[in-house]
């Protein structure tokens, strides 16, 4: 089970229950109009559930059927995901024997609204708009890290926001996952979550250096939406690299040999390959990797026809780059391998150098800090 012990929400997702979800009504314009009484200390409150009233006629407010203590009043409001500032004032009805909790916002502005509002052992938490149309708005959608990310501290919480509110009850180790991807293929992380109106924040319990994750959202199903159809949302980063690059081996032997390494006949592909967790930055590699070929006829500096990256998240290889040329020369950057292809072969003789400059760096910015130069003969 991915999630630890048990999903955790802020305290007025408890309360909850009876919210259900959302179907859109008429704008009032009834500064009036309230919710039918509730019980015990809340009577009412105003604006009504799942309704929409007008920006100018915009009050929040909840009736209580007893003189409250204002430091036990908890009144938050949010607007498109976005809790916003306000004053709370406190007035009595004096024909009614009752007391007005009111939240004033400092701008009343169109958008979504969800309320939250405790005293004493009661709660109750609502959500309408308001708005000059019946267009309903959307929550700004983002994530953090943002897809891609890289250098990610691996003490951080990470965070989603969507553009619609989400049920809280649709949240479950199925429908929210952390995943560590590797060679070996996919691994289900373990993480706490919480969550606000739109947005859901992991608390992983544990995530390693030098990896790849992958947050999945499949099958969350949104508030405000007359027929409701699920969410899913996929981001992928990589944590912190904490050690610089490191040449593990290559193919051929040229970087394990004090001599230049041979091969016979002809030539089509060389690689070199570093520690298992590393990912070079592919710029880096294009900048600080450098190939020459020397022929009979001179001195060759190797510009690559076509450049191809891995990327992880898809496990496929993309084309990011390609020249008409002659001869034709490829470079395939894996996260931890470096590839050349020569698709019009080397044919003898042929002497292949190659050099690895101080500054090539991984994602997270470590340079390898020494210079590498070798060489393959190809001969008869």
């Amino acid at each position: 089970m991915a999630i630890n012990n048990k999903i955790k929400l802020f305290a007025f997702i408890a309360l909850s229950l009876s919210l259900g979800y959302i179907v859109l009504g008429c704008k009032s314009s009834n500064k009036n109009q309230t919710t039918s009484p509730i019980s015990g200390i809340i009577d009412s409150f105003f604006p009504p559930k799942n309704k929409g009233i007008f920006p100018d006629e915009l009050q929040i407010y909840v009736i209580l059927n007893q003189k409250p203590d204002p430091q036990g009043v908890r009144f938050l409001v949010w607007r498109n995901g976005i809790q916003i500032p306000g004053k709370i004032i406190q007035e009595e009805i004096k024909e009614q024997g009752k007391y007005k909790v009111i939240f004033e916002p400092t701008e009343k502005e169109q958008g979504t609204y969800v309320v939250y509002f405790n005293y004493g052992v009661e709660a109750i938490f609502w959500t309408f708009w308001s708005e000059v149309t019946k267009t309903i708005s959307f929550f700004p959608q983002f994530s953090y890290p943002p897809h891609g990310s890289k250098n990610f501290p691996t003490g951080s919480s990470i965070s989603v926001s969507l553009r619609k509110a989400i049920n809280p009850y649709t949240i479950d180790d199925e429908t929210i996952r952390l995943i560590k991807l590797d060679i070996s293929g996919e691994q289900d992380s373990i993480f706490d979550v919480s969550y606000l109106p739109n947005s859901l924040i992991w608390l992983p319990d544990r995530m390693e250096a030098s990896s790849n994750y992958k947050v999945m959202i499949t099958g969350i199903v949104p508030l405000i939406e007359n027929s409701p159809s699920t969410i899913h949302y996929e981001i992928g980063f990589r944590t912190q690299d904490l050690e610089k690059p490191s040449i593990v081996s290559c193919n051929p032997r040229f970087c394990n040999l004090s001599s230049c390494d041979e091969v016979k006949g002809n030539f089509f592909d060389m690689w070199i390959e570093f520690q298992k967790n590393e990912e070079l930055l592919p710029q880096s590699v294009l900048d600080n990797f450098k190939v020459y070929v020397d022929l009979p006829s001179g001195t060759e500096i190797v510009d690559f026809s076509k450049v191809y990256v891995y990327d992880v998240f898809s496990r496929s290889l993309k084309l990011i780059s390609e020249k008409n040329l002659t001869p034709k020369r490829s470079i395939i950057i894996y996260p931890n391998k470096i590839e050349v292809r020569f698709e019009d072969l080397l044919q003898p003789p042929s002497t292949v150098r190659i050099y690895i400059l101080p500054t090539l760096s991984d994602s997270s910015g470590n340079q390898i800090n020494d210079f590498f130069s070798w060489c393959v003969q190809v001969v008869p």
